[in-house]
C-alpha cells in the first residue's frame, strides 16, 4: 500500500493528504480518482493559493480523459473566480477555446492571461 493512501486513511479530511493523493493517482495515469481528491482538496482548503492549484489540476486530470470539456471549463472558471489575477487559468481555457476551435473565445482568455502575467512580472 503507498504512503499517500495510508496518511490519507488516517486524515481524510486534510487538503494536503488529499492533495498528495491526487497527485499519486493522477502520475499512475488514474484520472478519475485524481481530480476527485483534487476536488476535495479545493473543496477542504482554507488557502486560496492552494485551492487554485487543486482545481486547476483537477482541469488537467479531465482535459487528459478528453471527453469532459465542459467540466474542465467549469473547474477553469471555478479557478479565475478564486484568484482572478493568476495566468494560468487563463492559459487552460484560451488551450480549451482554441481546441474547440473558437477563436474569439481564445483570443480573449489569451489576452487576459497575459495581463495578469505582466502584472506578476
Amino acid at each position: 500500500m503507498n504512503k499517500e493512501l495510508l496518511d490519507f486513511c488516517f486524515d481524510t479530511e486534510s487538503p494536503e493528504k488529499n492533495y498528495a493523493l491526487a497527485s499519486w493517482y493522477e502520475n499512475q495515469g488514474h484520472n478519475a480518482a485524481g481530480h476527485t481528491y483534487y476536488q476535495r482538496c479545493a473543496e477542504r482548503s482554507e488557502n486560496d493559493i492552494s485551492a487554485y492549484k487543486s482545481l486547476i489540476r483537477a482541469s488537467i486530470c479531465y482535459r487528459k480523459q478528453s471527453s469532459r470539456d465542459h467540466t474542465e471549463k467549469i473547474l477553469l472558471e471555478n479557478a479565475l473566480n478564486l484568484l482572478p489575477n493568476r495566468p494560468e487559468a487563463y492559459f487552460l481555457l484560451s488551450s480549451l477555446y482554441e481546441q474547440r476551435k473558437e477563436w474569439v473565445n481564445a483570443y480573449t482568455y489569451a489576452n487576459l492571461g497575459i495581463n495578469c502575467y505582466k502584472e506578476e512580472v
